[in-house]
């Protein structure tokens, strides 16, 4: 029997097998398809939301610390904001958001988005549709925004202060804003927007800020004072040496980097730290400084 022949009986007879053999390759295809097709799609749906929220934002700088709000004009264009995380309740029923995205803005926020100024007012906050309709607020209703009082220490260390670690504002809910968002997030954005300046009194942080919004990924970092990355250099009374100090309390491994850089074999680094209690039998000395250097 030929080769061609022995196929074609093969197919006859097994018709059914085949058959099913044939659906399920289609279905598995189909499915497969399918998936991809989705998969682009919300892929291109996600990039599209995120892009729309970030609205004119080409580039983002950011700090953990607060810098010169004057820097904003070293870059055209740019808008300098304050961006933390907080709590809004509802003064008269209670409800409340957590993490919410909080911004303080002026003009130049809004024209920086090619919008009208509508910097809110010194007791007026704007809020996101997601988070006014989480709290069920209304123009004209009082909320209360508590934010976390910033620190370069961090509060759980043992030189963080732990008393005082909040500050809660109220204010009136005016017009509606937008869903401008610096994170990614798939559901309703809960932002609200409050003047800089009030914000800036209320943190004592003056004339300061933690973000800027650009238009453009250059930034001129050439412009970046010691001040702005929280060091400070100072001379050491009675010595011939520098001191080089970080607001945070410890160095970053990078900026540590930098300074044994430019001291060369010069450079001592020394870490202090809090300690509870240094004890020798019954005599103790509570909360002391220990200092930890190389032998040199």
């Amino acid at each position: 029997m030929r080769p061609r022949t022995l196929v074609k009986r093969s197919l006859t007879y097994y018709w059914r097998t085949n058959l099913a053999v044939i659906l399920g390759v289609a279905t598995a295809v189909a499915a497969l398809s399918g998936a991809l097709l989705v998969g682009d799609s919300v892929r291109g749906s996600l990039r599209d939301l995120v892009i729309a929220r970030l609205g004119k934002t080409q580039g983002i700088v950011s700090s953990a610390l607060f810098f010169r709000e004057q820097l904003a004009q070293e870059a055209p264009g740019s808008a300098p904001l304050i961006v933390l995380q907080g709590i809004v309740t509802h003064e008269k029923d209670g409800r409340r958001a957590a993490n919410v995205s909080v911004y303080g803005v002026d003009d130049r926020f809004w024209r920086f988005h090619g919008l009208a100024a509508q910097t809110p007012a010194a007791s007026e906050a704007r809020l996101s549709p997601g988070l006014e309709r989480e709290l069920g607020a209304q123009p004209g209703d009082a909320v209360l925004l508590r934010v976390e009082k910033p620190s370069a220490i961090p509060q759980e260390s043992l030189h963080g202060r732990k008393d005082d670690s909040g500050r809660t504002m109220r204010f009136t809910v005016g017009p509606l804003a937008g869903e401008f968002a610096l994170q990614t997030t798939q559901g309703s954005v809960k932002a609200v927007y409050i003047p800089l300046r009030r914000l800036q009194r209320d943190l004592a942080q003056q004339g300061r800020v933690n973000t800027l919004l650009l238009a453009s990924t250059a930034f001129p970092k050439d412009k970046i004072t010691l001040d702005d990355l929280g060091v400070k250099v100072r001379a050491l009374p009675g010595r011939d040496a520098l001191s080089v100090e970080s607001a945070s309390a410890i160095l970053s491994d990078t900026l540590a980097a930098w300074v044994r850089e430019a001291a060369g074999s010069s450079a001592q680094e020394v870490f202090s730290y809090l300690a509870n209690t240094i004890r020798v039998g019954d005599r103790q000395i509570p909360y002391s400084v220990v200092t930890a250097i190389d032998r040199k």
